[in-house]
């Protein structure tokens, strides 16, 4: 999605391949990551760690057209992927983080996950899904402010967390990162970091656990943070939009009422969409 560029814009010299949005582009990185599983597990060496980051990982393999090859292929390809990422490729340095908007239909992905981060979401049926079934948790994300994130997995011992992130605002800077291997895939380029520009990397706040009683004191954000509404979503507004429909059926319609309607008001303010519409 354009949110995930933009964060991870500053990274792009690590990249081993671009970012890829087009079908062709996403078939490419992936086929590109399994033949180097393959030529990793048959005994090649190795220099550095590969992690393959894919969002909007639910859209990709739901509602594919099956008369579509490439779609079909790409699909299958992420869940081999998830396969291998979740059973094999860790003692290889390979790993894979995939982000979805939705929970529902990613049964596949679930399985072969090692840890889960969860953000609020607000439909019922899947809060219980990406709280792996904890009610309590689940009732929790009614009152939830920005950066509350569940995390829970195979290394969680003492079972799941809620955590506070700290605000990051990424800046790019020059640096200089001795030891890095030449990237087989593209051309040297100059090293640039991301780094927090209200934290310094050194002195930034590490993630806060969240007591079951601190959830009613924290302060509202002011900015409204979109990268949450995906494109999608955002389509379906200008489309409703256009056809003279009002702001509150448009919100009723994508889901972005009641308590997350300041959060559609800021989306429609980024689309350029006039509040007269507003009934």
């Amino acid at each position: 999605s354009d949110s995930l560029t933009n964060a991870l814009r500053g990274y792009a010299s690590r990249f081993l391949l671009p970012l890829a949005q087009r079908l062709e582009d996403i078939n490419q990185v992936l086929d590109t990551f399994l033949i180097e599983f393959e030529r990793r597990k048959a005994g090649g060496a190795w220099q550095y760690p590969i992690t393959l980051v894919v969002d909007e990982v639910g859209s990709m393999v739901s509602d594919i057209d099956k008369e579509e090859p490439l779609e079909s292929d790409v699909s299958r390809k992420l869940k081999t992927v998830a396969r291998i990422c979740g059973q094999e490729s860790r003692g290889f340095q390979m790993v894979g983080i995939f982000i979805s908007q939705d929970a529902a239909g990613l049964s596949w992905l679930r399985k072969r996950a090692l840890m889960v981060l969860a953000h609020q979401v607000m439909m019922w049926s899947e809060r219980i899904l990406v709280c792996n079934n904890n009610t309590t948790i689940a009732r929790e994300m009614d009152t939830w402010p920005i950066g509350r994130t569940l995390a829970y997995g195979m290394a969680f011992s003492s079972g799941p967390i809620v955590v506070q992130q700290p605000i990051f605002r990424s800046r790019i800077v020059e640096a200089n990162i001795p030891n890095l291997a030449d990237n087989p895939f593209t051309p040297g380029r100059t090293i640039v970091n991301a780094v927090n520009s209200v934290e310094t990397p050194s002195q930034a706040a590490p993630l806060r656990l969240v007591n079951d009683t601190e959830s009613e004191g924290l302060d509202a954000q002011k900015e409204k943070d979109t990268s949450s509404v995906g494109n999608d979503v955002r389509g379906i507004i200008v489309r409703m939009h256009r056809a003279g429909d009002s702001l509150k059926k448009i919100s009723d319609t994508v889901g972005l009422n009641g308590r997350k309607y300041p959060l559609f008001m800021a989306v429609c303010n980024e689309l350029g969409m006039k509040k007269e519409k507003e009934a």
